[in-house]
Formats: structure tokens, sequence, C-alpha cells
């Protein structure tokens, strides 16, 4: 950002100040105290300012602060100039979010918006949600504007500023006319820096938040239908399976971008969803006969499919009501905390689900198998202890007892084991002759 001092606030500050104040206000007629003074501290605040490998230091909190310290004082320097601002009637045009983040037309000069402009030489994109976007010819040649005349600002202000021991001699006289052209050119060069950078940046968190909108739009459609519709008719009509099935699409492209906290999963078919559906309606249909045995299989998995729904419910729910809301939402999705933990439940929940509901083997051996596990706690009081505190000793004795059920009724459990200990079976046909009979998969 132009030829600069060594990093770090310069000693004698006060006195480069006050001496570089009245170096200004002596040979300039029009030049009032009041003004010197202000370009004195303003020329103070410029050996202040961070140097990070050649570059302006913006990133560091002392960097930042020194950097905003600065900005601050141009803005109120211009003012007390009565320089004209730069017209920007453009942030008219700026989402909600962004006129927030501006004073009206005023100058509102901003470190991340100095950042930007100066660095985009080295780094001309931007990454929203895993993808990388370009930004446009226009907005790079007005970065290059912005940072010619940033580098002239910080270039006129050390060539008036108190000289160190040993170094070149400086001007004697401050050329007020030229000052005020560097901070007219500077505020130019920022405000048409500033309308393409933000539009640029409103089309980049646009498409981000695309995937957003779609999940919306899908929601209401279902809504729209459950409304007019009859659950019988709804399993009939195949533009609500259709929409179902896209919107669950959609949750799956936003839980493989949004969610960091878990694996990110964009492979989650619907059929979990109807599968888990279709178990509790099973569990519903047998009514009283909830204590027989059929009903008690099917009951031992119904918390499992009740997740399953309930999750994506709670997606639905959060969908209808962002969807009025959507310019508040974090164009980098896994900043929308509210988003991402009902993201994190549904993956969880779809991936249980999936391993347990979704094929009917594996889900006739779970109801065969947890009843067996209830009737072990009964008979042992401590086996239902340790299973409340998830005490680390049940993690040796859980896996055994899964393999006395197993060679018990192989028949009946083989899928479940087949599943938590794929490496141990092979890809062929082993008949199983253990009690209960039937095919399996054994090695």
């Amino acid at each position: 950002f132009g030829s600069r001092p060594p990093r770090g606030e310069v000693n004698g500050t006060r006195t480069n100040q006050r001496s570089a104040s009245l170096r200004m206000a002596a040979p300039c007629g029009r030049e009032t105290a009041e003004n010197a003074a202000a370009i004195g501290a303003l020329i103070a605040l410029r050996r202040r300012l961070l140097d990070d490998d050649g570059h302006l230091d913006t990133q560091s909190e002392k960097g930042a602060e020194a950097c905003g310290h600065f900005l601050s004082a141009v803005e109120d320097t211009a003012q007390l100039l009565r320089l004209e601002a730069a017209p920007r009637a453009y942030r008219a045009e700026f989402s909600k979010n962004y006129r927030s983040l501006f004073e009206g037309e005023t100058r509102s000069y901003r470190v991340d918006i100095l950042e930007a402009g100066t660095s985009l030489n080295q780094h001309p994109v931007i990454w929203a949600n895993g993808e990388e976007y370009e930004l446009s010819e226009d907005a790079m040649l007005r970065a290059e504007e912005l940072t010619r005349a940033w580098v002239e600002l910080c270039d006129s202000l050390d060539s008036w500023a108190e000289p160190s021991p040993g170094s070149p001699p400086m001007p004697k006289a401050f050329d007020h006319a030229a000052f005020e052209a560097v901070l007219a050119g500077l505020d130019r060069a920022w405000a048409s820096f500033e309308c393409s950078y933000i539009a640029e940046l409103m089309k980049v968190q646009g498409h981000a938040r695309r995937l957003v909108e779609q999940a919306v739009e899908y929601e209401c459609y279902l809504s729209e239908m459950e409304q007019a519709c009859t659950k019988e008719e709804l399993m009939e009509l195949p533009a609500y399976q259709s929409g179902k099935r896209a919107l669950v699409e959609c949750i799956a492209a936003l839980n493989s971008v949004a969610n960091i906290q878990r694996k990110g999963r964009d492979d989650l078919p619907v059929s979990i969803l109807d599968a888990a559906v279709d178990l509790l309606e099973r569990c519903d249909e047998g009514g009283d006969a909830a204590a027989a045995p059929a009903g008690l299989q099917l009951s031992a998995a119904r918390c499992v499919a009740e997740r399953v729904v309930e999750s994506f419910e709670e997606l639905r729910d959060y969908l209808h009501e962002i969807q009025h809301h959507l310019d508040l939402l974090h164009p980098h999705l896994y900043q929308n905390q509210s988003l991402v933990a009902r993201l994190v439940r549904w993956e969880e929940t779809w991936e249980i689900g999936a391993r347990y509901v979704h094929h009917e083997e594996v889900l006739s051996a779970l109801c065969f198998l947890v009843p067996q596990l209830q009737r072990a706690q009964q008979a042992v009081p401590a086996l239902a202890r340790m299973c409340e505190d998830c005490e680390a000793e049940l993690f040796l004795i859980l896996p055994r007892l899964v393999w006395l059920c197993m060679l018990s009724v192989p028949a009946k459990a083989i899928e479940l084991v087949r599943r938590l200990l794929p490496h141990r079976f092979h890809q062929r046909n082993v008949p199983v002759v253990a009690g209960g009979g039937g095919g399996g998969q054994a090695s």
C-alpha cells in the first residue's frame, strides 16, 4: 500500500504530528490551524498502519484496528475540508443487509472494502459453499483504480511526514490543492469499487442461497397439495411423490455444503422416508395388538422411524419459516446455526434409518433382536442399569448377546449381523442349518 515506514508505531509520534502541523500551517494562507491539526493527525495514523509482507495488514486485530482509525480520520478530514463526496445513490439497490452496513450516501469507509480492493489482484475469486466464483473484469479494473488511489494517498502523507534521522529531506511546503485532489480521487475510486464489488457479492450470494430457495419452493409446493388433498389421495398422486423426492434431493444437496459438523452426505434417498412412514403405519394398524409378538417386534424399531420422519418435518418447518426472510440467510450456509442444527439431526437419523429401516431383512432382524435384549434386561437388572448408564462394560457384553441371539435363530438375525460385520461374510450362499432353518451367507 505504497512506501511506508517500518511496521508499528514510530517513536515520537506527537512531536512528528506537531511539527508537521506547524509546517503545513505556516506557508498556506488558506490553511487553518484546525485543518493542519487534522492532516497532522492523519499523517500520524498513517505511520501506525501495519505491514504484512509488503501488504496492508487488515487480518490481525491490531492491523484492522489501526486501519479503521486511519479510514475514519480520512473521512473526517475530507469533511473538514468540505470536499464533495462522490455520489452513492447506487446503495439504494443494495440488499437490506448491505444497506445496513452504510450510513445513507455518506463515505462510510470500511476496512473490509479496502481489503478486498487492494487484495483482488492476488485473490481474484470468491469462495462460497465450496464453489469458486470469478469476479468480473469490471470489478478487477475498479479494484486496480482503488489500489492506485490508496497508494497515492499513502505516498502523499509519507512525503509530508517529519523525516527521521538520516533520511532524505522532505518538502517543507504543503500543497493544499494537491492533497484535496488525492482525497477526492480516493473517494471516487472507492465509490466506484464499492458499487461494483457489492453488486458482485450480491450475485454470488444469490447463487449461494439458491439451494435454500429451491428447497423452499418444493416445500411450498408440497404444503399446497397437502392442504388440497387427503392423505390417501396424496399417496396416489405422482406429482406429490416427485415433489417429495425433489425436496429430499435439495435437502441432501444443502447437507453436503452446509453440514460441516458431520459427514455432509448427499446420498440419502427419499426411500428412507418412505420406509419409515410405512413402518409407522404398520405399527399404528396393530392398535391394541401391540402387545402381541408381531406388534412388539415392529414397535422395537418404531423410535427409529419416528426420528426419520421428525427430522424431515423439522427441516420443512424451517424452510416454511425462512421463506420470507431469505435475505437474512448467511450466504455461507454453514454459518446459519439453525439450518445446520437441523441438517445434523437429519443426517444422523436418516443414516440410522438407512441402516435399520430401509431394508426389510435388516428391519426384521432388528425387531427380533431388540425384544431378546429387553428380556435379558428383565432377567438381569444389572444389565438394565448398564444400558441406562451406558457403562463401558456394556460394550463388551452387548456384542456377545447379539451373537447368542444370532446363533439361537440364525435366519432371523443374520442380516443384522451381516451389516455389523460385513468383512466376516463371503459373497456366496452358504446354507444355515442351525435352528430356524433358512438361507444365509455366513463364513
